[in-house]
């Protein structure tokens, strides 16, 4: 995996303990997530979520992140969405079919879709009082 941005000033974060940000660089709240954090300071490597989709392990973390909402994870008003017809299947699907959906298309996942392994936090979507929120602690 090679990130296509890598943002970090300081020289102790490694690749392992930064924070992944999944976006598309056409969306303008994955523009506005790489701002905020940017502007915070905050590590982040940005990847392409079409060309390198959330691993399934990713996928899960997030998943528990979110109390097991599956739609709180997935593009939900995304066109490929509403084509492959999500909408009336999810609910009977299994959840490795899902993941493995989301993995061969990543305009499945939500995003901007931000996750730390390491310290298996996460969060999706950009509304900055949730972010704001998400990362008070830490600052």
């Amino acid at each position: 995996m090679r990130p296509s941005h890598l943002h970090c000033k300081a020289s102790f974060f490694t690749l392992a303990t930064m924070y992944k940000l999944y976006c598309y660089k056409k969306c303008s709240t994955c523009r506005q997530a790489e701002r905020f954090l940017s502007d915070l300071q905050i590590p982040f490597i940005s990847l392409p979520i079409r060309d390198t989709p959330p691993t399934e392990n990713e996928l899960k973390l997030m998943l528990s992140l979110y109390n097991g909402q599956l739609k709180t994870i997935m593009n939900t008003s995304g066109q490929d969405y509403r084509n492959q017809g999500y909408k009336e299947k999810i609910g009977t699907m299994r959840l490795e079919s899902v993941f493995a959906d989301m993995q061969r298309c990543g305009n499945l996942v939500k995003r901007p879709f931000l996750i730390n392994p390491a310290s298996k936090t996460g969060i999706v979507g950009f509304h900055i009082d949730k972010w704001t929120a998400f990362f008070t602690p830490s600052l």
